[in-house]
């Protein structure tokens, strides 16, 4: 068979991988024993430090008769199902479940999973421990790489005990750097140089023999490493393009970054150069679902960006939000998560954000209950709870203790716990009966959810140590439930739960949208039980993390395709477009086209218009209501009126006509179809320079409205059998 490009590929990858040799052979010595020594290898390190690049080294050496699979947890929904999907289509098999994988894995002399960017998949961590890894085959090495230290468990779950090994990575050596630097073009007069600051860290050499390319002169003053990469980063990008910075400042502040969403970034029509400019940048890694700048690339131009240009920073994050609010709203359930976490990202509010990716190592492990388990849990309930408090609980484990969830630590076997249900899964005597269930009942009776849509009933969690105040348990259990939102959206509607010290969470929980249930309150043994409650939205975990982002930004958060069946579509069009290019030329007419664009754009932000399409003279938007559409189209009016009186003597005025119209078209990939959509530009097509035409039916919605319409008479649409009148919005008064 001849030689494919994948071959060169990996060969040049050994050529280029430097160094970790002693690293290597513990790996890939247990590959050839006659049985592995261990079942899973842990690879640590902080950020720079060449995780990713010692994980394809391991893949790129197995030997002919070892299959190997890599993973970017970056792209892999941290849900049992989002991982068995994940690793099928690594393997290419059609049937998605455990038992499909493991035979897959089992036909070979050996296998090995390679696990990178391991920290993002932590809301799974139990799962893959306990129940995927016993599942796989003996011969199935698995190596994951994370910049965290291992959970508790691996080192104290039984059993796991000598079949876990964790590899710390080191700085590189001087020798070994030399020889970095040295495929890199670098002279080793430039490397003895590095040497001093960047202390062996791989992606400090890489960043700074970019940044020779451009700076031969370079010098750091010596510093911790972090404060070195931030200097280097910052020189690299000095050095580079305007149009690239801007590429770069975009693109971190997004977890990924995709020609569209560059697109929408930077407002412009296409994004193809910039999006190619960063695919070539050794910074930049390139995944299936886009584009990677590095992390502590990203934070260091991110950190950069905020104190230069708080404003920018925080226009890219809306417009971001904006973007993947309708992106999410087209995309397939397999696809959802991307956009999930791509929220996520844009959410600065730690409590939210380290609930879903924490920052750093969790001291305990949520594990499944042991029968065993069972005392211990009562003795908790009984110490921390009331006395009738820690007896329900009681009650609950012995009638259902598959709804309970251990927490694990290095010192007790059972440090915590928590148990969660649905209302539909446990008994209904057990669930009237408990004082706090049945308030949540009648809550839910009085104010039920939408056929379709799911509550999760969180009854309680508790500490050997700090019983239900915040700790390490409290944190790993509410970690542990963020698994439970990822796997029930986008059905989820709302989560209850129950806390006694309310002066201690109130402040926490409420800018979340936690609200407190009056009538739910009840009190055990004189002790109030206070229920707090979290209703998602129409629009499930998206939507709430949609309206986080809008709060912290203090502006509309949702500006997705309106998930409404009616919506409004307005179509704009530059009148005169061609004859105004061939007056200006290419260079004049360009930029003045791109004045139209800016204003249309920014007017379209400040009232809730999605932008679906332009081709420069024109757009189509869509909005959720009939007047913010008539706001909209007023407002750029009077905006171009603006303009063209700023520039009166310039010949280059911007004359534009409008239509709009309300139905219910059809959406499909990111596009609005349908007659809706074909009557709106039909009716604008019939108005004239600076007119707003909307036909009657729309003129009927905004009764009692404050607006001036004038009757323009009838028309038949073209493809239409029937006249409709049209009626224009006047906004010159």
């Amino acid at each position: 068979m001849a030689r494919t490009l994948a071959d060169r590929l990996s060969s040049i990858a050994r050529t280029s991988f430097v160094g970790r040799e002693s690293e290597q052979r513990i790996l890939l010595d247990a590959l050839i024993e006659p049985e592995l020594s261990f079942a899973v290898a842990y690879v640590s390190g902080p950020g720079g430090i060449g995780k990713s690049s010692f994980l394809h080294s391991i893949i790129d050496a197995l030997p002919d008769d070892c299959a190997g699979v890599y993973l970017d947890c970056r792209d892999i929904e941290p849900t049992p199902q989002g991982f068995v999907d994940a690793i099928a289509a690594a393997l290419r098999i059609e049937q998605h479940d455990i038992r499909a994988i493991a035979g897959a894995l089992g036909m070979r002399r050996r296998a090995v999973i390679a696990m990178d960017s391991y920290e993002k998949f932590s809301l799974a961590d139990a799962w893959l421990r306990q129940t995927f890894l016993p599942a796989m085959p003996e011969n199935v090495l698995t190596v994951v790489a994370g910049r965290e230290d291992p959970s508790p468990g691996w080192t104290t779950a039984p059993g796991w005990q000598g079949m876990f090994r964790e590899i710390k990575l080191r700085a590189m050596t001087e020798d070994e750097s030399r020889e970095m630097l040295r495929s890199r073009g670098v002279s080793d007069e430039q490397a003895a140089r590095i040497g001093r600051f960047a202390r062996g860290y791989p992606l400090a050499l890489e960043l700074a023999a970019a940044a020779l390319r451009t700076q031969p002169d370079l010098d750091v003053d010596e510093a911790a490493v972090p404060e070195v990469m931030a200097r280097l980063t910052q020189t690299l990008v000095s050095g580079l393009a305007p149009s690239a910075v801007e590429a770069l400042q975009a693109a971190s502040i997004v977890r990924r970054v995709t020609e569209p969403l560059m697109a929408a970034l930077l407002e412009a029509v296409t994004a193809r150069g910039a999006f190619e400019e960063l695919r070539t940048m050794s910074i930049v890694s390139q995944r299936a679902h886009g584009l990677y700048l590095h992390d502590v690339v990203r934070d260091a131009i991110a950190s950069e960006l905020v104190q230069r240009d708080p404003q920018l920073h925080a226009f890219y994050r809306q417009r971001a939000c904006r973007f993947l609010s309708a992106e999410s709203h087209r995309v397939t359930r397999g696809a959802l998560w991307q956009y999930t976490a791509d929220l996520l990202y844009l959410v600065q509010n730690p409590n939210v954000r380290n609930a879903f990716f924490r920052p750093g190592a969790v001291d305990v492990s949520i594990e499944d209950p042991s029968p065993e388990d069972g005392a211990v849990i009562a003795s908790i309930a009984r110490a921390r709870e009331p006395a009738d408090g820690g007896e329900w609980i009681i009650r609950w484990w012995q009638r259902h203790p598959e709804t309970f969830k251990v927490a694990r630590s290095g010192t007790d076997a059972v440090a915590g716990f928590y148990f969660v249900f649905e209302r539909h899964a446990v008994d209904p005597e057990l669930l009237r009966a408990d004082p706090v269930t049945s308030a949540w009942c009648a809550h839910l009776d009085a104010h039920p959810v939408q056929p379709g849509e799911r509550a999760l009933l969180f009854r309680r969690w508790l500490s050997r140590a700090d019983g239900e105040a915040p700790g390490v348990v409290q944190s790993a259990s509410w970690l542990d439930i963020k698994r439970l939102y990822m796997e029930m959206r986008p059905h989820l509607r709302r989560i209850y739960c129950v806390v006694n010290d309310i002066a201690t969470y109130a402040p926490v929980v409420t800018p979340l949208g936690f609200t407190p249930i009056d009538e739910a309150h009840v009190e055990v043994n004189g002790v109030t039980c206070y229920t707090a409650m979290l209703d998602f939205g129409e629009d499930s975990v998206d939507g709430w993390l949609r309206g986080l982002i809008g709060a912290e930004l203090d502006s509309p958060a949702d500006r997705a395709i309106p998930v409404a069946a009616v919506q409004t579509v307005l179509f704009t069009d530059l009148v005169g477009h061609t004859e105004m290019m061939q007056r200006l030329g290419d260079t004049r007419g360009r930029e003045v086209l791109r004045e139209h664009e800016r204003i249309t754009r920014e007017t379209l932000r400040m009232h809730s218009g999605v932008e679906i399409k332009t081709d420069g003279d024109s757009f189509m938007v869509s909005f959720g209501s009939v007047t913010s559409a008539v706001e909209c189209a007023v407002a750029l009016q009077r905006a171009f009126a603006a303009w063209n009186d700023e520039r009166a003597q310039q010949s280059a005025p911007l004359h534009v006509r409008m239509g709009l119209n309300a139905g219910e078209p059809i959406a499909e990939d990111g596009d609005l179809f349908g007659a809706a959509v074909i009557m709106a530009s039909r009716v604008c097509a019939q108005a004239g320079s600076g007119e707003i035409f909307i036909p009657e039916p729309v003129r009927h919605l905004l009764a009692g409205k404050d607006f001036i319409f004038a009757d323009r008479g009838e028309f038949v649409p073209k493809g239409f059998d029937d006249a409709v009148r049209l009626f224009e919005v006047r906004w010159r008064v």
